[in-house]
């Protein structure tokens, strides 16, 4: 090793098999950055050994510079006995020159097995021209080549076109740059194919796994069942495929690896409701129907129908068999002290036939829901058939039926409530066998009462109201205000800009004219006047657009507030009707919204059985509740 009293490193004239490792024993030797360092290739030499018939290996011996055909024989590359390596004179010296290639950016990267290999260059890599430069890019790119321990001037013919190509462009413009990030093929041995060891795949497992916002498991919403759909891939069996050997750009024979079959299926499916599909390559087990997958018999089957004592994160987890499938649940739990839906679960199916109860914050979903014991009030049913026996909690469909409802919430499109004891209800047809106290009933058609037996109740025809909240007016209303100030933004800049017009008026037929004048003298126009008069066309068209623009504004604005009158269109036809004497302190409400008005009035005690309708008076244009007895 250099003492601190010799001169600083110059070069260094090596031969070696390995640049990478020369490199880095300078560096040390002289204590420098390996990054610092460049080398000039001055020589390389190519061997090979060849397998002797005995089968022992045979003699490095060179191969001639212009005969390099045997490392194109695959028979002898594909011989694990046959050797390739190359050597290589060079001078290692400090990279401290500039040169044409110091704005290159790139990276020697391959395949996993090594037998392709690219240069990755970045956007925006320049090459400068200087003597030689044909010469000069080869030997930079097998400079970049010899730090990877890639062998060079073989298997580089697609390189070496790309940079004859490149090399021209540079000595016509002076520089090259590459534009987009580019990938050139530097050296291509003899692929080798991978091996592929068997592998099983459960597709249904892992529509189960349901991950939270961090990408974990969330084993709470983890479903008892997998809901699957006619032609779903169920299961993939993967068979062992052998690979085949290689040699890569290093020289180094490619020997791929035995396949390992080590998931071979050992389960049975049921073939009615399952279809096998076999290839060469794989095995796919696919639904024959909607359903549920399920192991019935030590076999996998499609199943449509499911029957559990409970559904509970502690028994079952959620239940998301999805209400586009085929899947009934039955729940059987009936003990009233129990729920048969457990506490925050949801559930989610075609039909859920539930005996018992349904606990707190808990979500039923599905095509029909029927609930045999009660709901709790923090719990919420969603289908569009639903029967209930005790609702306490939130309903939504369209065709609701409850026994009875005890300050619950109901939205539907018809509603039958058996007995009515406080709670809320939205639809546009209601009907209620038995009305007790504390209700609010808004519907948009009609409300039906049998029997009145209890007081404080309020009977409302609402158009706005039957989605349950009164939020698709509010939105209406703000879109009408928005539509209105569009309107003033629009007249606003129409106005202005014809009365810019309108000032220069004069000015413009005065130009108007002179320019007629010119092009009959066939002279040539001024070119301040044609601009000036382009400037008046401009405004012109632009007015126009503008006015285009209010028009639009106004249609919509239009649009808008019809679609508000629409809301009590059907109005006139609505009624509320009492099929006994009204009795107790109950109001009677017609909401109309253009012009935003409510009327109301409570009916007499005793008064006979009637309907209250809205009556609409042409003289005035006004309206006013009436009463006709059934």
């Amino acid at each position: 090793m250099p003492n601190d009293s010799e001169a600083p490193f110059t070069s260094k004239l090596v031969r070696t098999s390995n640049v990478p490792k020369e490199l880095i024993d300078v560096a040390h030797d002289y204590n420098l950055d390996v990054h610092k360092l460049d080398f000039r290739i001055i020589k390389s030499e190519l061997f090979i050994s060849k397998p002797k018939a005995d089968g022992k290996e045979g003699e490095f011996e060179e191969v001639p510079p212009h005969d390099k055909s045997i490392l194109e024989s695959q028979e002898m590359l594909l011989n694990p006995d046959f050797h390739i390596k190359q050597m290589y004179d060079i001078e290692i010296f400090p990279s401290s020159v500039s040169t044409a290639f110091d704005g290159m950016h790139l990276n020697i990267s391959g395949n996993k097995s090594l037998t392709s290999v690219y240069a990755l260059i970045e956007a925006g890599s320049t090459i400068q021209r200087c003597e030689n430069i044909s010469q000069e890019i080869l030997h930079f790119f097998n400079r970049r080549k010899l730090r990877a321990r890639i062998l060079i001037d073989i298997w580089d013919k697609e390189m070496v076109a790309q940079l004859n190509t490149i090399a021209a462009k540079v000595e016509i413009n002076g520089s090259y740059t590459f534009e987009h990030d580019t990938k050139i093929l530097v050296s291509q041995s003899l692929n080798s194919k991978s091996t592929v060891n068997d592998k099983l795949e459960l597709h249904f497992e892992a529509k189960k796994q349901h991950e939270d916002e961090h990408g974990k498991v969330d084993h709470k919403s983890r479903s008892y069942v997998t809901s699957v759909l006619v032609d779903e891939l169920l299961i993939t069996y993967t068979k062992p495929q052998a690979g085949t050997n290689g040699r890569d750009c290093r020289g180094r024979f490619v020997q791929a690896p035995e396949a390992v079959a080590a998931n071979v299926p050992k389960f049975d499916v049921d073939v009615e409701t399952i279809e096998i599909r076999e290839d060469e390559e794989k095995i796919e087990y696919r639904s024959k129907k909607n359903g549920y997958i399920a192991i019935e018999g030590g076999k996998y089957t499609i199943k449509e129908e499911l029957e559990v004592k409970e559904i509970s994160f502690k028994a079952t987890g959620n239940v998301n068999a999805g209400t586009q499938g085929d899947i009934a649940i039955r729940v059987r739990e009936t003990d009233a002290m129990k729920d048969a839906i457990g506490m925050g679960v949801e559930v989610e199916a075609k039909e859920v036939i539930v005996e018992g109860n349904v606990g707190p914050n808990s979500t039923v979903r599905a095509q029909n829901i029927e609930i045999g014991g009660q709901t709790h009030q923090t719990s919420s049913l969603y289908a569009p058939t639903i029967k209930v026996n005790l609702h306490r909690g939130y309903a939504k469909g369209t065709d609701v039926q409850v026994k009875r409802l005890e300050q619950g919430k109901i939205v539907g499109e018809t509603v039958y409530v058996e007995q009515a004891m406080g709670g809320e209800i939205y639809g546009k047809h209601i009907k209620i066998g038995t009305l007790q106290s504390h209700c609010k009933i808004f519907a948009g058609k009609t409300i039906e009462i049998e029997k009145i037996r209890g007081t404080e109740n309020s009977l409302s025809i609402d158009q706005t109201r039957q989605e349950g909240d009164d939020e698709a007016m509010k939105k209406l209303d703000k879109a009408i205000d928005t539509a209105r100030i569009a309107i003033n933004v629009a007249q606003k800049k129409v106005d202005e800009h014809v009365a810019i017009f309108m000032e220069n008026k004069e000015l413009i037929v005065e130009i108007k004219n002179r320019l007629l004048k010119y092009k009959e003298a066939n002279a040539q126009m001024p070119q301040a006047f044609v601009e000036q008069y382009k400037k008046f066309q401009d405004l012109q068209n632009l007015i126009n657009l503008l006015k285009k623009e209010l028009h639009l504004r106004t249609e919509e604005h239009q649009t808008l507030v019809s679609r508000k009158v629409e809301f009590q269109q059907d109005i006139l036809d609505a009624k509320i009707i009492s099929r006994e004497p009204w009795h107790g302190h109950n109001e009677v409400k017609f909401k109309l919204t253009y012009p935003e008005k409510t009327l109301q009035i409570v009916p007499k005690e005793g008064q006979e059985a009637s309907y209250y309708y809205l009556k609409f008076h042409e003289e005035d244009n006004s309206y006013s509740i009436a009463n006709e007895p059934i």
